[in-house]
């Protein structure tokens, strides 16, 4: 696939990713105990 943009970063790997039902948001988690929630840009 291609990268289509960089995000800040987890201090550990990432575990989980996933869009809210309209696309405009993205929730990840990974080993750091961290859920971030980033706002999609188009």
């Amino acid at each position: 696939g291609k990268l289509l943009m960089k995000v800040g970063r987890h201090s550990a790997a990432v575990t989980s990713v996933a869009f809210d039902r309209e696309g405009m948001n993205i929730v990840s988690c990974g080993e750091d105990h961290e859920l971030r929630l980033w706002q999609a840009r188009k």
